[in-house]
C-alpha cells in the first residue's frame, strides 16, 4: 500500500535489469477501495506515465484491480456500494 511514483519506477528499472517480461503494480495506486482513480499525492503524472516508463524499458505494464470490491469513499466517480 505504500507504493508511489518513485517507488514504481525504481522498481521497473530493478525488473529490467532482472530481464523481467511484465511490471505489475499491485494495490495501493488507487484513492481508496472502491476509487480506482490514482491516487495523485502518489502519482502525481498518473499511471499511463508509469505504464509508459514500463514501455520504454521493454516491460508490459499490469495493473491490480478488485471491481468486486465497492468502497464508501466520497470522490467524484467512487464504485460505492449500498
Amino acid at each position: 500500500m505504500e507504493v508511489d511514483e518513485p517507488l514504481a519506477q525504481r522498481m521497473i528499472r530493478d525488473s529490467a535489469e532482472l530481464q523481467l517480461d511484465m511490471f505489475h503494480l499491485d494495490a495501493g495506486w488507487f484513492r481508496a477501495v472502491g476509487d480506482w482513480h490514482p491516487d495523485p499525492r502518489k502519482f502525481p503524472h498518473g499511471l499511463a506515465a508509469v505504464a509508459d516508463i514500463a514501455h520504454q524499458n521493454g516491460l508490459k505494464f499490469g495493473l491490480w484491480v478488485d471491481w468486486t470490491q465497492a468502497g464508501l469513499s466520497a470522490e467524484p466517480g467512487a464504485l460505492k456500494r449500498a
